[in-house]
């Protein structure tokens, strides 16, 4: 994967965007600058700090825990046949609205059989779980907004798109465009639609519909093999314009196989955008190869 690459403090594999000096991601620079701002902080209050005994000293401000990762590779067998949980070792964190920092970076791995397809970016704002899978807040809450469109919850995931947008590019990548990815009957989900709206109501960023169905195809949902996935999507939905050198941010719900935003990104990249890069409110607890929280 030559547009990734592998932090060596927090071992994660991530978009080669978010790399800064030394080889090191933004995060753990970020980090790292900080402790040095406290470290000189400290140099100049003098010798004040020696003369703190262990059991007075006040930890309220001390650094907080580095937030647990994983790094993965895919196994000979394909997580969506089985019901063993164990290769998947994320924490276990129902991303409440309060820490929009938590976040997921899945790089789908593209079957055989689809030469003309390039990898993608795709970064989740929480880890979607089934009833199965043992459903939390987080999921809850996504169902309720994102396939039922209570657009209510609104409120709940906009500190993570905002969080996002502010972050995760930070400077380094500049979305020009936003769309959604179209459902299997063709329209739009009312609940991205209004993500897409407020970021551009916020942002320097145009919601347009770029994507569309060229011929409906069944539900994801209705296959539970890698590969059917990538096929029910493959040739489904095509460009509503040409595009000039664009990065677009492209929207979905939820991702399981990567199978969607994959294609969507590369129908959009066919069509002129410089790049396209996937943002789902949910990567679900099957995915293969989730990389870590970023």
């Amino acid at each position: 994967m030559r547009n990734t690459f592998r932090c060596p403090d927090c071992n994660r594999h991530l978009p080669i965007f978010m790399q800064a000096t030394e080889r090191k991601c933004r995060d753990c620079s970020e980090v790292l600058q900080q402790n040095s701002k406290k470290r000189r902080g400290n140099s100049l209050d003098g010798g004040s700090a020696s003369s703190t005994s262990p059991e007075s000293e006040d930890t309220s401000n001390a650094d907080p825990p580095v937030i647990s990762v994983r790094d993965s590779s895919d196994s000979d067998s394909d997580p969506e046949e089985t019901n063993d949980d164990s290769s998947y070792n994320l924490p276990s964190v129902d991303y409440p609205a309060e820490n929009p920092p938590v976040q997921i970076y899945y790089q789908p791995t593209i079957p055989e059989g689809f030469p003309g397809l390039t990898p993608c970016h795709i970064f989740g704002l929480g880890e979607y779980r089934s009833k199965r899978k043992g459903r939390n807040e987080f999921s809850s809450k996504l169902i309720d907004f994102a396939k039922e469109d209570d657009l209510s919850k609104f409120e709940y995931f906009a500190p993570h798109v905002d969080w996002f947008i502010e972050n995760r590019f930070d400077g380094d990548i500049s979305p020009d465009l936003v769309t959604v990815y179209p459902g299997h009957h063709g329209g739009y989900s009312d609940a991205l639609v209004k993500v897409c709206k407020e970021l551009e109501s916020n942002y320097d960023i145009v919601y347009r519909e770029l994507l569309s169905r060229a011929e409906h195809r069944p539900q994801q949902k209705n296959y539970n093999k890698n590969k059917e996935r990538w096929e029910n999507q493959d040739g489904s939905i095509s460009t509503t314009r040409s595009l000039s050198g664009e990065t677009v941010l492209l929207l979905d719900d939820v991702t399981t196989s990567g199978a969607s935003v994959t294609v969507g990104k590369n129908e959009l990249e066919d069509a002129g955008a410089n790049q396209a890069i996937g943002l789902c409110l949910g990567i679900s607890k099957r995915s293969r190869s989730i990389y870590g929280t970023v």
